[in-house]
């Protein structure tokens, strides 16, 4: 080809560790001028970072860090139309949105940022730290969430500076449920590009394995992908065909160093299929 492929990621780490360095080289692959797409879990937060990207909202500067959005993604005139874009990936890792006064939250940075530092103060907050986000919030129980949010904002450390915020964002953090058939679809009605789905995996079994998280969340996004004619991509078959233990951190949820540019083909083999510049790929992971 006389051009790298121009990919639009949308998804968290494990799209974005691998396609990163092959982006920078712009060789096989390549972003598009106005940059990187942040790390994105949810429908909402994709919504959300289109929108700002066209212009259309912004996320306050102090909720910017939990939403896992830099301070220097902003409106792009050029974005417009997505002409320069070759291929759409995209990787939803969660059905469930965080919102945070018509903000979305990453659960990540959410964790990282607000929860991490009451954790640390023992037991009893890590407790409730988990009730309020697993239980409550992604487990859709309001009742758990509300009666955890009041016990975990009482832990809060006085000395913290951002105590104010984080007390707010525990106690009107709201979760909802997007149906993932209409978020692909919302998706391409936006964007209007060749559009690819990544199959998120929760996390591996020693044997390979694939487990779903919320249980049927993989079945029902390569059923909404097969309804709209999106072709999709598991990297859980060149995990296993490259092996395990040499694929994934000890966590067998993350890449090792070693496989990232193994994965990182693949999905770029994807991403031609999906813009009309390659073959279907087949499974190929050797060293």
């Amino acid at each position: 080809m006389d051009r790298p492929t121009t990919v639009l990621p949308m998804g968290a780490c494990l799209l974005h560790g691998p396609l990163n360095p092959v982006a920078r080289e712009r060789a096989r692959l390549a972003y598009p001028k106005y940059g990187t797409f942040p790390g994105v879990s949810t429908f909402g937060e994709m919504f959300q970072a289109l929108d700002i990207l066209l212009g259309k909202t912004d996320v306050p500067a102090e909720i910017r860090p939990i939403a896992n959005m830099r301070a220097n993604f902003v409106a792009k005139p050029s974005a417009a139309g997505f002409a320069e874009v070759d291929a759409v990936l995209v990787e939803v890792s969660s059905p469930v949105d965080l919102e945070y006064r018509g903000s979305f939250l990453n659960r990540n940075t959410l964790t990282q940022i607000v929860l991490n530092p009451i954790r640390a103060t023992g037991r009893e907050a890590a407790k409730a730290a988990a009730q309020w986000l697993r239980l409550g919030l992604v487990g859709m129980d309001d009742e758990v969430r509300a009666q955890a949010a009041e016990e975990l904002v009482k832990l809060i450390p006085a000395e913290l500076p951002d105590r104010e915020l984080f007390a707010d964002v525990i106690l009107e953090t709201r979760s909802s449920e997007t149906n993932v058939l209409e978020g692909f679809t919302r998706l391409r009605s936006i964007i209007q590009r060749p559009m690819g789905i990544s199959v998120y995996t929760f996390q591996y079994l020693a044997d390979g394995r694939a487990l779903s998280w919320p249980a049927g969340f993989q079945e029902t996004v390569l059923a909404a992908a097969e309804t709209l004619g999106l072709p999709t991509f598991q990297a859980s078959d060149v995990v296993r065909e490259y092996g395990v233990k040499r694929a994934l951190r000890d966590d067998l949820r993350h890449y090792t160093e070693e496989f990232n540019p193994v994965i990182a083909e693949a999905l770029a083999d994807f991403v031609d299929f999906v813009a009309g510049r390659g073959e279907r790929p087949q499974v190929r992971a050797t060293a």
